[in-house]
């Protein structure tokens, strides 16, 4: 009680000043009535809110040292400014603050700011986790190629060569290529494409209608899916669109799972009525690797 008496006007340290008040809190009501936090409150001079910005930040130093010792120890008292910064960070994401506490950084509020403000705004943006689902999806393809890279040659024996485009065409945009020397008259090249969507619907359906015209510049385009409703779905969509050289491809945990073409499946049409846009294998290809 004698910590909290004029502890503003005193300039009481901001960390006895909130375990006083967590002292205060376990007494309960006491014959005034008020609440602990009130009764502090009246004490203090500090307001409620202050006050629990306060608690936050002890209670931050408390776990710290129950989760890292020597880096509770390297800390030590912060300034309070610092210690509710911190406080934010390690309620967004622990391992994060930790990394960042055993850097030992020269604390500046401003950079904790700024890193809380990012590491808020990636976690409430829908828009953020799908694209970290996205770019994990196709490094785990990726990896899964690599391993199997002697069993994917699409264009039978030869020699091939994945290639990730540095300047896409206009017309053309696969996230990677495949180049195929199989000892013909020209190079043959394959388009590669991941779609890491959890529910089929019309954004999916137009991702694959414009794969579907990008296809007509390469010899096939394959689109890879994780398991699921979606893959299915993108295959049939595949064979009744016609689109004769594009693939599906489903990763189904180490392995890779390679659809029929859907095209021979009964579901497409002829395709001699169908627009089909300049052979423009090479030229695109190579403008996608070339410059």
């Amino acid at each position: 009680m004698e910590t909290l008496k004029s502890a503003r006007s005193r300039n009481v340290p901001w960390d006895q000043v909130a375990r006083a008040v967590r002292r205060m809190e376990t007494q309960g009501v006491d014959s005034s009535g008020l609440p602990p936090i009130r009764r502090a409150e009246q004490l203090s001079g500090y307001s409620a809110n202050q006050l629990r910005r306060m608690i936050a930040g002890i209670t931050f130093l408390d776990e710290l040292a129950g989760a890292d010792s020597a880096s509770a120890e390297w800390l030590g008292i912060p300034k309070f400014s610092h210690a509710e910064m911190l406080a934010k960070l390690w309620r967004r994401d622990r391992e994060a603050t930790l990394r960042l506490l055993r850097s030992r950084p020269v604390l500046r509020y401003e950079s904790l700011s700024r890193l809380f403000e990012t590491m808020a705004s990636e976690a409430a943006s829908p828009m953020s986790a799908g694209k970290r689902a996205q770019k994990s999806f196709e490094e785990k393809c990726r990896a899964v190629l690599l391993a199997e890279s002697s069993r994917f040659t699409p264009f039978g024996a030869g020699s091939y060569r994945l290639l990730q485009p540095r300047v896409h065409h206009p017309y053309c945009r696969p996230a990677l290529l495949l180049r195929a020397e199989t000892g013909g008259r020209r190079l043959l090249w394959a388009g590669l494409d991941f779609v890491h969507k959890p529910i089929w619907d019309d954004a999916v359906l137009r991702q694959i209608m414009l794969i579907g015209v990008e296809a007509r510049f390469l010899d096939l385009h394959f689109v890879f899916f994780p398991e699921g409703d979606v893959a299915g779905r993108a295959h049939r969509a595949i064979g009744e669109l016609g689109f004769g050289n594009v693939r599906v491809a489903v990763l189904s945990g180490s392995a890779m799972d390679f659809a029929p073409n859907p095209a021979n499946g009964g579901y497409a049409k002829s395709l001699r009525f169908q627009w089909i846009p300049p052979r423009l294998h090479a030229t695109v290809a190579e403008y996608a690797v070339g410059q």
